[in-house]
Order: C-alpha cells, then sequence, then structure tokens
C-alpha cells in the first residue's frame, strides 16, 4: 500500500504563481485602466466641447494614439 499523496497544483484558480508575476499583472492592469480612463475622457472632451481646428485635431491624434495602444 502507497502513502495517500495531497494533489500537486495545476495551472487553475488556486495557483497564482510567484508575487512577482502577480505584482507585474496588476501593475500591467493597472496601466490599461489608466489608459482606457484617458481614451474615454478625450473622445467625451472631442465630442461635447467647442475647440478650434488645430487642438481638434490634436485631440484625435492623441485618441487614435491611445486606441492604438502606443501613449
Amino acid at each position: 500500500m502507497t502513502p495517500a499523496r495531497a494533489p500537486l497544483p495545476s495551472g487553475g484558480p488556486d495557483h497564482r504563481g510567484p508575487p512577482m508575476v502577480r505584482y507585474r499583472i496588476l501593475r500591467r492592469a493597472v496601466r490599461v485602466e489608466t489608459r482606457r480612463t484617458v481614451l474615454r475622457e478625450a473622445e467625451t472632451r472631442y465630442r461635447n466641447e467647442l475647440m478650434d481646428d488645430e487642438e481638434r485635431q490634436l485631440l484625435r491624434d492623441r485618441i487614435k494614439r491611445l486606441r492604438r495602444g502606443k501613449a
């Protein structure tokens, strides 16, 4: 008869990885959420505020960069 063994951790929700991996994932999530917030505010401003053509074009370029994820 063999001794009972505890099950090995799988890659499921109970196994979260080393602390540095969790930190890196959280840091990335915060960056993504910040980018979404900035994009949302820029789009609202673009739609609702009166501005001259040059300022409008600069804001439109910024919105495009944020959508691509390069800002």
